[in-house]
């Protein structure tokens, strides 16, 4: 199966290395060459090129400009795709998959819709179509996603991964250097989190910032303890049975997370683990449980350890079914 999968990622690469190579042709034609703007101009407004520089002779200038400014963004785009596709993609990074994904949407589909709007459709504008097709399906059969269905448990207590036939899941060297800095905390807090929170609701679990989650994730959504509002955030966890250990710690340079005081203000919240939604009644974990369980979560996310170090402030959570 592991073979399989890296031949098919593989042969992913290389068409994606392919069609951008001519996405970067084409950027280089539109720098060096740009009276191909001409046909497009004439074609879509029915006058000529000379006509336009006789009324006016700034706009041709400045529209050739612009044509430019844009090879020359698919020109340096090609660059750095191929480069991201024959290394990172290559290697089965997830970063490098979305790059690919949202870079070659735009750089495609800028050139083709100018196709459009000017009616400049023959055989080389299809090979752009094409290319375009080459792409989404290199990166359909790539997708960083688990297609096996609901998520699942991967750091259930009772039964350990290997209960369910799965390794457990290790955050990367990135996510861990990055998880361990106070940049990294702030980036987490401020974007990395609501784009899973918000990919979490879409995929259920299955795809998140990092591709594939690097660990179990769950939705918590606490009530706040002044406004009253649901906030919703996405928090690694361990289960132990029908229980779910969650935690924060304060690496020392910020204040106390706003969900755990909004659990001690008012301990009923809502978790949503994959598609399922359950409600929960939150307590502080004892002691004995801190000393249970810390280990289990330092093993999902080692950053909680760099932060203890730091601030010496945690706090840990049994949520029980309420």
């Amino acid at each position: 199966m592991r073979r399989r999968w890296s031949d098919r990622r593989r042969v992913a690469w290389l068409i994606i290395v392919i069609a951008d190579a001519g996405l970067l042709v084409w950027g280089a034609m539109a720098v060096m060459a740009p009276d191909i703007l001409r046909i497009g101009y004439e074609s879509f407004t029915g006058r000529s090129w000379p006509e336009l520089a006789d009324t006016s002779p700034m706009t041709p200038e400045f529209i050739t400009l612009l044509f430019r400014l844009l090879g020359a963004y698919n020109l340096a785009f090609g660059v750095l795709a191929i480069a991201i596709a024959a290394v990172a993609l290559r290697h089965g990074d997830a970063w490098a998959w979305w790059a690919l994904l949202v870079g070659n949407t735009i750089a495609f589909g800028a050139p083709m819709t100018y196709d459009q709007i000017v009616g400049a459709i023959g055989p080389f504008e299809l090979l752009e179509y094409a290319a375009t097709f080459g792409i989404y399906v290199a990166l359909a059969v790539t997708a960083p996603l688990s297609w096996g269905g609901a998520v699942k448990p991967m750091n259930d207590l009772t039964g350990s991964a290997a209960a369910h036939g799965v390794p457990p899941l290790r955050p990367g060297a990135r996510a861990r250097r990055l998880g361990g800095m106070q940049i990294g905390v702030h980036v987490i807090k401020y974007i990395v989190a609501p784009l899973d929170r918000w990919l979490y609701r879409l995929t259920r679990g299955r795809i998140l910032s990092t591709g594939r989650p690097i660990g179990p994730i769950l939705l918590l959504t606490t009530t706040g303890r002044r406004t009253g509002k649901s906030h919703t955030t996405p928090v690694f966890y361990v289960r132990e049975g029908k229980r779910l250990i969650i935690c924060n710690v304060n690496p020392g340079f910020e204040h106390e997370n706003p969900w755990t005081l909004n659990l001690r203000a008012h301990p009923v919240a809502t978790v949503q683990v994959g598609r399922v939604v359950t409600a929960y009644r939150a307590r502080v974990a004892t002691e004995q449980e801190v000393e249970r369980y810390w280990s289990h979560l330092v093993d999902i996310w080692p950053a909680y350890q760099v932060y203890y170090a730091r601030g010496e402030q945690r706090v840990l959570f049994v949520l029980e079914p309420a």
